[in-house]
């Protein structure tokens, strides 16, 4: 296949999440109807101190009144976002209702971390005007900021993809009023930002005439969990059915709220609009404000009658320059509607242009206990200890934050001891608090089955202490309750294993299927030859920078041989260079992973300061046209797949180009996969964390340079000056493509129209009980929650799956490998367990979480999808 076949199809790999991530799923808001805000240019800028000061925002636009998201029927939750901009910021603040003794819930406490079960704030701007830098004009930015003004999830959203290398730098102040200062005894919890050019990465100042589109949501603080949003018309990651704000001078602001209960829900239509010019001429606005009855209870049924207008107010408002007027509205409605579905509109005009418009479904119902006064805690303090039983560890944590005074607990204590005992196993004290909370991950010595008592204590300065407050685990005999899996030797890879050949070593160059590497002194590859054809165009190499000046080492020679195994060689070597010890324990395995423990440390004891210290891989130009980075955990959407060009000389890529978000590193930009090749061979670079590494932000962790017939590839370890003065240790892999010999048959099988997420099961209900089954066609098991009744039901999948095969593998053998009973989905990261035992789910959740895939989470699934092939009749797993 040629270059132009194989970049068609990086494109076209690139682009297929589009239809995924920006699904057509909306509310049903009229697109004429779209609310739109002229965005005034503020004289001022706002403080941003949390308080959201009527004279300080008076420039800006307000618009109340948020409902679903998907229907845009309007909650009684009074929610006000303001909007103002001048040349080098948009500024923007938010007020919503917090109903009595209701703290906002945010577990979300640390940079990055908030998320949309977070109560707080979930937005997406689209900048759309002149100062968007080329190529970046199908960019937009979406975000959370939760209540106690935390960000996360800062992603740029485009051409389908969420980018997560987006690192803004927002100003914000967050707080939450007093008790009894906002309607029916409640608080309202308020936020300001400010967002710089830099922070929705534009290249020109604002100007009049610039338009955005603002998602404008906020989660939670409702009944039960609700995202909720100023009505839009496409899906939270689709700009294109977003309000529209368009930035004007010299433009009357104009603030329309709805933040007085009862309100609109209860039958009262209650408004006010407040009206400020700041422009040098009079100004005549007409307004007008509109509750249409529609005659139906849903917007799916039939009109049962014609739409009628229930209340309207037409009004021209003459203002005077810096004039300031206020237009109310508070009138009963709720007689003419009953249980129909009613409209809200509003529209402001100057001289026919458009400033503002607002819609809005609504109907009076809603769940009352929205707005009732919040039930006091349970206990004394949220305490939470989960027990790992497979480390025996114990992670304890005491929350703060929903006490009154959070400031003044200045320790926490804690005693883990047996229930039927009175010696602690382990106690102590932590005084240093995280964001409102104390915690500790504590040690436990090897418990016996059976159950064990936390209690915590938090002490106050003063002496006074909150508590005790108790939580309990169970530790089980895992040995005896989960015989059927436990330590199971399903997995085992000590041997060879089809399709991988019994490996060979000669002097020191060890052999695999299809390649060999031959090894220097510390584990590093002098060559790479993979399909007969050598792919390193010279050996790797350590490049250290000392006193200004740049060393390249290569090591010549070979590492020591400690173990040779059909299906494992392992090696150590140790070697010294520019005063610096370099020692190194790995090993290749039968499937051509290299493995390398990589230890740096200075000799003789003496510190030594780098300027530079890097691995190189050069490879061969005739083997290099296409890249591969991938982003860690959850983050596959930031990466980078693209064809190298081939004329350029010097950086053709680096992990500056996904950045810091994009990796998902508080600190630097490390990314833990980098492959380059082309179709018939190539290397893949992997690791699982910077340990070791000396991080910095503005230099890249991996870069690709192309010098002369040379394709190198780098990892920075050390990037700028450092002081080593002990020793530094990195971990890391490489391992040469293709990985293993292409299975027999394989044009008729390489596609796959699998059912993505579609289970081994037609339903997703259990067959006896009827329940409906939340995620279930995630199990690798059958839909049931009782193991016991596993076999039964296998079986009969497995009379459907042979008959399957049976009729279709003679004549369609990827089609006979598809379909439910034959084929599986099982996403190795999130979307819940993989399997509905909760007595195991449960218990090891904590060993578990984040889907580790440590060795009791691979025992348990090995032995499941051992079973599913055998007992059911899979053939096929898609791996996610």
């Amino acid at each position: 296949m040629d270059k132009k076949s194989t970049s068609k199809i990086l494109v076209g790999f690139l682009f297929l999440p589009a239809s995924i991530l920006l699904a057509a799923w909306s509310a049903p808001v009229p697109r004429e109807k779209l609310p739109f805000f002229s965005v005034p240019k503020i004289s001022r800028p706002p403080v941003i101190d949390g308080i959201i000061d009527s004279e300080e925002w008076k420039e800006a636009v307000a618009v109340s009144g948020i409902g679903g998201c998907t229907n845009a029927l309007l909650i009684a939750r009074p929610t006000t976002y303001y909007l103002a901009w001048d040349s080098e910021n948009i500024y923007w603040a938010v007020r919503t209702w917090v109903r009595p003794g209701y703290k906002p819930r945010v577990s979300g406490r640390e940079p990055g971390s908030a998320s949309a079960f977070d109560d707080g704030c979930e937005f997406h701007f689209k900048p759309m005007g002149k100062n968007i830098p080329p190529g970046r004009t199908d960019s937009s930015y979406k975000f959370m900021i939760n209540c106690l003004g935390v960000d996360g999830e800062m992603e740029r959203i485009s051409v389908g993809q969420q980018f997560k290398n987006w690192n803004p730098r927002f100003r914000r102040a967050v707080r939450l009023t007093a008790p009894g200062t906002a309607p029916l005894g409640g608080a309202w919890w308020e936020g300001e930002i400010a967002a710089s050019l830099e922070d929705f990465e534009l290249v020109k100042p604002n100007q009049p005439g610039d338009q955005w589109k603002f998602m404008l949501g906020f989660n939670h603080l409702y009944s039960g969990w609700t995202q909720a949003r100023i009505p839009a018309i496409t899906s939270y990651f689709d700009p294109g059915g977003y309000p529209v704000g368009l930035l004007v001078e010299n433009t009357p602001a104009i603030q329309m709220l709805m933040d007085d209960l009862p309100g609109p829900l209860d039958g009262r239509a209650t408004m006010k609009i407040r009206l400020y010019h700041p422009g040098q001429q009079k100004a005549n606005l007409h307004l007008a404000v509109v509750f249409t009855d529609l005659g139906k209870e849903k917007l799916t049924e039939p009109t049962k009658t014609e739409p009628k207008t229930i209340l309207e107010k037409k009004e021209i408002l003459s203002l005077g320059p810096g004039q300031t007027i206020w237009w109310k509205l508070d009138e009963p409605f709720g007689d003419k509607l009953g249980n129909r579905l009613a409209t809200i509109e509003v529209e402001i005009k100057q001289e026919g242009n458009l400033l503002f418009r607002y819609f809005s479904y609504l109907k009076q119902e809603y769940p009352r206990e929205a707005l009732q006064p919040a039930g006091a805690l349970t206990q004394d303090f949220p305490l939470s200890a989960t027990f790992n039983p497979a480390k025996s560890t114990l992670f304890f944590q005491a929350d703060t934050y929903y006490l009154d005074k959070p400031d003044t607990v200045c320790q926490a204590e804690y005693r883990i001891l047996p229930e039927k005992g009175t010696k602690p196993l382990a106690e102590g004290m932590i005084t240093e608090p995280r964001t409102y909370y104390f915690s500790r991950l504590i040690q436990l010595p090897q418990l016996s089955p059976g159950k064990y008592i936390v209690q915590g204590i938090l002490r106050l300065r003063d002496g006074r202490t909150i508590g005790p407050v108790q939580t309990s685990f169970t530790k089980l005999d895992e040995a005896r309750v989960f015989a059927d899996w436990w330590k199971t030797k399903l997995g085992n890879t000590e041997r060879v294993i089809k399709p991988f050949t019994p490996m060979q070593k000669s002097k020191n160059i060890v052999s695999v299927w299809g390649r060999n590497y031959v090894l220097n002194q510390i584990g590093l590859p002098e060559k790479i030859i993979s399909q007969g054809k050598t792919i390193s165009a010279s050996p790797a190499r350590i490049v250290v920078g000392l006193d200004g000046r740049q060393y390249r080492f290569t090591f010549l020679g070979s590492p020591n041989f400690t173990e040779v195994k059909p299906w494992r060689v392992s090696f150590q070597g140790q070697t010294q260079a520019a005063g610096i010890i370099f020692k190194s324990q790995g090993w290749v395995e039968q499937d051509g992973l290299t493995y390398l423990k990589l230890t740096y440390q200075p000799a003789e004891n003496k510190p030594v300061w780098l300027r530079k210290l890097s691995l190189e891989f050069p490879l061969s130009q005739e083997t290099v046209e296409c890249l591969l980075c991938l982003g860690s955990g959850g983050n596959y959407a930031s990466r980078t797949t693209m064809v190298l060009p081939a004329e350029k000389e010097g950086i053709v890529w680096s992990t500056l180009d996904t950045g810091r978000r994009g990796s998902r590193m508080l600190v630097g930009n490390f990314y833990p996969c980098v492959w380059l090749g082309n179709e018939q061979r190539g290397l893949l670079w992997w690791a699982d964390n910077d340990r070791g590494w000396v991080p910095q932000d503005n230099f890249p962790a991996h870069e690709v340079e192309r010098r002369g017939k040379e394709i190198i590839l780098r990892n920075n370890l050390v990037s700028s000056k450092f002081r080593l003065d002990k020793p530094r240790t990195v971990i890391f892999s490489y391992m040469a493509s293709p990985f293993r010999p292409l299975v027999k048959g394989w044009r008729a099988s390489i596609w796959s129209a699998d059912g993505t997420f579609e289970g081994p099961h037609k339903e997703v209900r259990d067959p006896k009980t009827k329940e409906k089954i939340v995620n279930g066609w995630n199990w690798l098991t059958p839909p049931s929650r009782n193991p016991a009744e596993w076999g039964e039901m296998w079986a009969s999948y497995k009379k459907i799956a042979d008959e399957r095969i049976r009729k279709l593998q003679p004549f369609d053998p990827s089609g006979a490998r598809n379909g439910a009973m034959v084929h599986t989905s099982l996403p190795l990261h999130g979307y819940g367990w993989k399997s509905p035992d909760e007595l195991v789910t449960n218990y090891f959740a904590p060993d578990w979480e984040g889907d580790s895939w440590n060795k009791t989470e691979q025992d348990y699934f090995l032995w499941i999808a051992h079973r599913a092939f055998g007992e059911g009749g899979l053939r096929t797993i898609y791996w996610d």
